[in-house]
């Protein structure tokens, strides 16, 4: 059985300032301080993300999830652009 080992490593002394940042950084995409840790890492050296879904991480501030709510909502909102108006229409 060939097991792929995965290294951890330790970060000490991590200055309050730098600390900040990294938190929020994690905060603004909603990943975890490892995952922005990573993602970072990969970014300064020139790695690309080894997943389509630390890519989507890059672009979690812009994609959401509507409630039912909301696609309610934006469903009643946007049922007039449903309509074909004849008259507009040689």
């Amino acid at each position: 059985m060939n097991q792929k080992m995965v290294k951890s490593i330790t970060i000490h002394a991590l200055d309050d300032k730098l600390a900040q940042l990294i938190d929020e950084k994690a905060g603004r995409q909603g990943t975890s301080l490892n995952q922005t840790i990573k993602m970072l890492l990969r970014q300064s050296l020139g790695i690309a993300a080894d997943s389509a879904k630390a890519r989507a991480a890059n672009f979690k501030d812009m994609l959401g999830v509507w409630s039912k709510s909301d696609e309610k909502a934006f469903y009643s909102k946007a049922a007039g652009f449903e309509r074909v108006d004849r008259e507009d229409w040689p």
